[in-house]
């Protein structure tokens, strides 16, 4: 994926998303959900972009499995971190509803998805020819 396209989508989703955060949290029920989910999104683009660096580099380095060595990594550094992000919320915010799991788990599902499209096209890079 070349960075404008990548650039883009990341800017398309990250408006999107924060679109559906005010639009949410103007239900009572939803009324505390900004701390954990601006945060997470903020948290989820910088990865977003690491990503996309890294996905580039290991999709054009010499040792074919380095993108599958980058997958896995990222697979349970963003298991760890989502986990991380929740009790650290939990525990500071004291939250009165467990309702702020649900805007996280879609700003996750959606960078996931987004992350999943980017990596897969930079594994069609290794299938070019140089």
């Amino acid at each position: 994926m070349r960075s404008s396209a990548f650039f883009k989508w990341l800017t398309f989703l990250s408006v999107l998303l924060t679109v559906v955060i005010l639009s949410i949290s103007t239900f009572e029920i939803f009324a505390g959900i900004k701390p954990i989910s601006f945060g997470s999104l903020f948290f989820f683009i910088t990865l977003s972009i690491v990503v996309f660096y890294l996905g580039n580099a290991a999709a054009s380095h010499k040792n074919k499995n380095r993108l599958t060595q980058l997958i896995m990594i990222l697979v349970f550094f963003k298991l760890f971190s989502c986990l991380l992000i929740i009790v650290i919320y939990d525990r500071l915010f004291h939250p009165s509803s467990d309702f702020y799991v649900l805007p996280f788990f879609l700003i996750y599902i959606v960078f996931t998805v987004f992350e999943v499209m980017m990596l897969s096209k930079a594994n069609k890079m290794l299938d070019q020819p140089k």
